[in-house]
């Protein structure tokens, strides 16, 4: 649903309180005092049956009595009652409520949800402790404490969190713009819809996000993208135990899983969110993100009067993985100093000093940030050694911090630092983690900024992935959930990713003929399984072409007599190679997840390894490489590997496609990998498959559809490329809006005024799996959008088009309306709708046109008509 269906919740004319009355402890009464505290500024509706007033405010006997209908209605009848209720709410007219009684039974909760979409009536709750938004003095919650005003938003999957930090802000002074208990298990409003408004609301300009559990990862990382893309989001999230993955058994041999706490800082990061793990921290990062520059880079110059805590916070970074900055000679000499890890100013610097070297280390092209550290001492006061620091940071472009030791919090020198935007911190050690936070920040937001795509493939490819999913679907309609060795070996050849060869079965006598005509040491040992024999060969490549070609068919038994077979198995000569381990993995919320690192026998996928969700693209890949322990293992056998990374990278990729291709692959295990200088090659193979199920996706984050590509011929015969939107589309989209004509905007927008970046941003950061907006494109330009929101049952969705002013008249509205129409009838869709201006003559025709026809049921619209097809 459109995030306009959100805003009576979180910015209501008038609000009814359902169920208040008199007794102790009343939840209604506790939620009325709190809007009447709060100075709400619209008419306050108590319902009650039992009193004409209450707290001096006039009652009302039901639902149906009030004198109109409220925006907002705050639930706290019994649970029995809620349908009910909700069911009046919404004939009554009322766009949002907020149920405050807890519901524990499921059954009950899907009566709710039921009761609410009847009327369409947007539901937070069951069981939630309301929001606040205090800039607009509404406090619809029954939270012990009262937010102050400010421009952080506070959203919690837990009331009782949002009770402990509210007292804990307001004792350092931290307002917020918006605190909203969205509870797991919501019958409607959830996470991804609360992300969705506050990407569009001006006053918050962060968010602070407590998450306990996901019921939808895939809603909820599409509304995290698009909302990290324009507001720093950090996360706080509990972890699971003791960590421990979980392990797979296919034929009584355990293969390790993923540790579900990995997956979730996996997911967060590659939405460009941050991760913080207690409340302090949440604040802390709060602060260093919505304050000042951001680094360029890793690397960190420190500067300060006293060595010790240079060397302290020095310590810390490298605990931390971080990077200390590489000065010039040129530099160190200006400065005066010698060359060291940590520039000591001595304990008789003085401001001015301060102010000389702040600059040159601005000035030197090896900096990306700064930490200025402060001990007071006579000739260095610290009111003017801050003004001598502001000065230097504001003539530079890099990010300046600060730690000031043993100020005070309330001074000059804080102040100063606030005026101009530099954080300031009490020790080394948090003002390390905070620049260290905002490095992470910064992957964070690369990974964001990665779009995978999915281009059409050829022929070839295509007869891969028709034999990759046949392989699969017969063992399935076996009733095998696991490839067998030759399986699992030819799946992985037909994404290019190359394994050890088969064995090859043959009679004793053959092998050691074969293997001393070959010139071929013999070793006979009796294999534990299949009551066969293995024979080893030594390890040239050869040994593999030849015995292929004196057989075949690898894996078919040699007419002889019968008896014990032969295992022959030919291996590389690999001695410098890494032992890695890498494949695809499940998780219980997040689906698919891509690993890669250390392998061997009883090594974890957690063991100096990393984790991605699919798709990739190279800069993914390369960026998952940077994560793991590789690079260690690489240096410790001097080199000797000669590792080629992009081969490691590209197998990475040939992951990701199959982990697109095929959601029945649920867990695909290459261990050991050997990887050196020739690339990679798949030692043992372990494939694990399941039918797909409903409602659980194999990817949390859909790829790019580029199945849905094609050329549209206009009405002169001339063609455009239509394609669905991709974030990398800004540029043209947003001179696509400056084109537009007042009118055109007023019709698409409902404003004739620019369009606020943030809601640009949202028009093209979308979740193709409940968004879609195709773009019409003449070479690098956008010349139309056509946009569709489908509901969540698939019932309907609701269109809106816009073309450039200037190529009206072409055709290329009504080829862009076909494009959406043959879409949503190709994904199910029961209608398409849309809401027009009834001046809008030119879309109304085109619509009558195409098959539509007005909505006969919908509530009368001096200025709209909606128009509704059939699908």
């Amino acid at each position: 649903m459109s995030v306009a269906t959100l805003k009576p919740l979180f910015s209501p004319r008038s609000v009814a309180v359902v169920g208040a009355s008199r007794h102790e402890g009343s939840l209604g009464t506790f939620v009325l005092r709190s809007l009447l505290q709060a100075e709400f500024e619209g008419p306050i509706l108590p319902v009650s049956p039992e009193h004409d007033s209450l707290l001096g405010v006039l009652c009302h006997r039901s639902i149906e009595q009030l004198p109109l209908a409220p925006d907002l209605a705050v639930v706290c009848t019994p649970a029995q009652t809620l349908a009910s209720c909700v069911e009046a709410l919404g004939r009554r007219g009322t766009r949002a409520a907020i149920v405050m009684t807890a519901v524990r039974d499921p059954a009950a909760r899907a009566t709710l949800r039921a009761a609410a979409r009847k009327s369409g009536l947007r539901l937070l709750g069951p069981d939630s402790s309301g929001i606040q938004v205090p800039g607009a003095h509404l406090n619809a919650s029954w939270m012990a404490g009262r937010a102050r005003a400010g421009s952080v938003a506070l959203v919690s999957h837990s009331g009782s969190l949002i009770d402990g930090m509210l007292p804990w802000a307001e004792s350092r002074s931290i307002g917020f713009s918006h605190v909203v208990c969205a509870v797991e298990g919501s019958a409607d409003v959830d996470l991804g819809d609360v992300l969705d408004y506050l990407a569009t609301d001006g006053t918050a300009r962060a968010l602070l996000l407590y998450v306990r559990s996901l019921r939808d990862s895939r809603k909820f990382l599409s509304a995290a993208r698009a909302l990290s893309r324009i507001k720093p989001v950090i996360v706080i999230k509990p972890g699971f135990g003791n960590g421990e993955a979980g392990m797979v058994f296919p034929s009584g041999e355990a293969l390790p899983g993923v540790d579900p706490d990995l997956v979730y800082d996996a997911a967060i990061s590659r939405a460009g969110m941050l991760r913080v793990r207690d409340i302090d921290e949440l604040f802390d990062a709060a602060e260093t993100l919505t304050r000042g520059r951001r680094p360029r880079g890793e690397r960190l110059a420190i500067v300060g009067n006293g060595l010790g805590p240079a060397e302290m916070a020095a310590s810390a970074l490298r605990e931390g993985g971080g990077k200390l900055a590489s000065l010039s000679p040129q530099t160190y000499a200006a400065l005066g100093l010698p060359a060291a890890e940590v520039l000591d100013l001595g304990r008789d610097a003085t401001p001015r000093r301060y102010r000389e070297a702040v600059s040159l280390l601005l000035a030197d092209p090896g900096v990306d940030a700064v930490l200025v550290m402060h001990a007071q001492t006579a000739l260095a006061p610290a009111e003017a050694c801050s003004g001598e620091v502001v000065a230097a940071a504001r003539a530079g472009e890099r990010l300046v911090f600060t730690c000031w030791l043993g100020a005070d919090p309330h001074g000059e020198a804080q102040r100063r630092f606030t005026e101009a935007g530099i954080a300031n911190y009490r020790t080394p050690e948090k003002a390390v983690r905070a620049f260290l936070r905002l490095v992470h920040y910064q992957r964070s937001q690369y990974l964001l900024a990665q779009t995978p795509a999915t281009p059409l493939p050829d022929s070839a490819t295509r007869r891969a992935r028709e034999e990759a999913r046949a392989l699969i679907h017969a063992a399935l309609e076996g009733g095998r959930l696991w490839l067998d060795e030759e399986e699992a070996r030819a799946l992985l050849a037909l994404y290019g990713i190359q394994s050890a060869p088969a064995r090859l079965a043959v009679s004793p006598e053959d092998a050691v003929r074969i293997a001393r005509e070959l010139g071929y040491p013999v070793t006979l040992r009796l294999s534990m399984r299949a009551n066969a024999a293995r024979v080893a060969l030594s390890s040239d490549v050869s040994v593999r072409e030849e015995a292929t070609a004196l057989f075949a068919q690898p894996g078919a038994e040699v007419a002889g007599t019968p008896g014990p077979r032969v295992v022959v198995q030919a291996v590389r000569s690999r001695p410098d190679a890494l032992v890695l381990m890498a494949g695809i993995a499940s998780d219980p919320v997040f689906g698919r997840v891509i690993h890669l690192g250390p392998g061997g026998l009883q090594k974890r996928i957690d063991e100096g390894g990393a984790l991605s969700l699919p798709p990739l693209n190279l800069a993914l890949a390369e960026a998952m490489i940077a994560r793991t322990r590789i690079a260690d293992m690489v240096a410790q056998t001097f080199n000797r590997s000669r590792l080629d990374e992009v081969g490691l990278a590209l197998l990475l990729l040939r992951l990701s496609e199959m982990a697109v291709d095929l959601p029945e692959l649920m867990l695909l295990q290459m261990n050991p990998l050997l990887a050196d200088r020739l690339g990679a090659v798949a030692e043992q193979v372990h494939v694990a498959i399941e039918r797909p199920r409903q409602g659980h996706p194999a990817l949390s984050i859909r790829p790019y559809p580029g199945e849905l590509e094609e050329e549209l011929t206009l009405k002169d015969g001339s063609k455009v490329r239509a394609r669905p939107v991709r974030p990398e589309d800004e540029p043209a989209y947003s001179r696509l809006l400056e084109r537009l004509s007042p009118d055109d905007l007023y019709s698409r927008f409902g404003k004739a005024g620019p369009v606020p970046r943030e809601v640009a941003l949202q028009l093209i950061h979308i979740d193709y799996d409940r968004e879609m907006s195709f773009v019409a494109l003449e070479g690098e330009e956008i010349l139309g959008v056509v946009d569709s929101m489908t509901s969540a049952d698939n019932s309907e969705a609701e269109y809106s088009i816009f073309v450039r002013s200037d190529r009206k008249r072409a055709g290329l509205g009504r080829a862009l309306m076909e494009k959406m129409i043959r879409y949503c009838r190709q994904r199910g869709t029961g209608r398409l709708w849309g809401m027009v201006l009834k001046t809008n003559v030119a879309m109304l025709s085109l619509d009558f046109k195409l098959g539509f026809a007005p909505d006969m049921r919908a509530e009368p619209d001096e200025y709209m008509e909606k128009m509704v097809l059939k699908l």
